[in-house]
């Protein structure tokens, strides 16, 4: 009787510590909260744009800007996920493959997935690197290739507005 309760008990707070890990990813990806400005390099031209990302959920980024997306923690695949919509019609669904730590420090990095469902209805599948630069700056290098294997890259540059 002891080891099955003291079984029943080593399940239960492993429970309560997956319970915790949304807000372990909410903490981090906190550091995006508020407004950018945002620079997209590609084929040698660049183009400013700009992004808002607020919390209508306690759990939840709506990323407003160039589309418009929702992101928060994926209990299924335990990652940080991203789905929206982008100006060119386009559908998209991102997988950030971890958060390196508590909190964003500088020159951390994180990979991501991407996938994309063009508005034509081909898909492209991106990876991403994600670099912290600063307390008020980030880069987004991608890299795609299209159902042709056509490959291209972009890099955003976020900086948050003060």
């Amino acid at each position: 009787m002891r080891a099955v309760l003291s079984c029943l008990f080593f399940m239960l707070l492993a429970g309560f510590v997956r319970a915790d890990e949304p807000a372990k990813f909410m903490k981090f990806y906190s550091w995006w909260d508020g407004s950018w400005d945002v620079e997209l390099k590609k084929d040698g031209k660049a183009e400013e744009l700009s992004m808002t990302i607020t919390r209508p959920e306690s759990d939840v980024h709506l990323v407003q800007g160039f589309g418009v997306g929702l992101w928060g923690y994926d209990p299924k695949r335990e990652k940080w996920v991203g789905t929206g919509f982008a100006d060119d019609g386009s559908f998209f669904t991102t997988v950030l493959k971890s958060h390196p730590g508590e909190v964003v420090t500088p020159g951390m990095k994180q990979e991501a997935t991407t996938t994309t469902k063009n508005a034509d209805g081909t898909i492209t599948k991106g990876q991403e690197t994600w670099t912290y630069v600063d307390e008020n700056t980030a880069t987004i290098v991608v890299k795609t290739t299209d159902e042709d294997g056509e490959v291209s890259s972009f890099k955003y540059t976020c900086k948050r507005r003060k």
